[in-house]
């Protein structure tokens, strides 16, 4: 009978297991008074990293599509304190895909010196109709961006498959810069609210059927 893998502490994860990486600066008033970067503004930060990557690489606004990604889980582990004016790095990487609508990025914080991360989290979105707010397939769009996010994880019960290598062109913003190491994928995105969706919907494996 096969054992099931032991899954990768948090301090254990290193900066090469992550295809993309846009680095975002520490502010002043992310302090708290325990001198150190707040434990929310991490929060901030990777979901800054992530929805700033996701635009820059799908060349739209994904704002304006008309699915949008919504938060429905997020959980974040902390490993080591980050002090301003540290210059964060952000991995992203995908770690799984629903079999319609929903995708769970794989993300890290890391800070210049360090090949152990400063925490890790994951991010479940699932893409709904902007209007209705019911689950729809992922925009094209950000199919095209995730390619970037190297082996594409396969939906439930289905197996995994690689895509050619592709570059992302360095870019830089008063807020986010990103560059994107060796990838290959062919997956899913879109933008994110903090709403939930019809709970008759499953968010973890997007089992419906359309």
């Amino acid at each position: 009978m096969n054992m099931p893998q032991e899954a990768v502490k948090p301090k254990d994860r290193r900066r090469g297991e992550y295809p993309v990486h846009v680095e975002v600066p520490t502010r002043w008033a992310d302090h708290d008074t325990y001198g150190h970067v707040n434990n929310a503004v991490h929060v901030v930060m990777l979901d800054s990293a992530l929805n700033g990557w996701l635009i820059t690489a799908s060349g739209v606004d994904i704002r304006t599509l008309q699915a949008r990604g919504v938060v429905v889980h997020t959980e974040l582990d902390y490993v080591r304190e980050l002090k301003f004016p540290e210059v964060a790095t952000v991995g992203i990487g995908v770690s799984r895909r629903g079999r319609r609508s929903s995708i769970t990025y794989d993300i890290a914080l890391f800070t210049e010196g360090h090949d152990e991360p400063a925490a890790t989290a994951s991010f479940v979105h699932v893409y709904v109709d902007r209007e209705t707010f019911t689950p729809v397939p992922i925009p094209a769009e950000i199919e095209a961006a995730l390619r970037y996010l190297g082996p594409d994880p396969a939906p439930v019960g289905g197996a995994q498959v690689r895509t050619p290598h592709r570059r992302l062109p360095k870019t830089r913003s008063p807020h986010v810069r990103g560059t994107a190491a060796q990838a290959d994928h062919d997956a899913p995105g879109a933008g994110t609210e903090d709403r939930t969706p019809d709970p008759a919907h499953d968010p973890g494996g997007d089992r419906r059927r359309s």
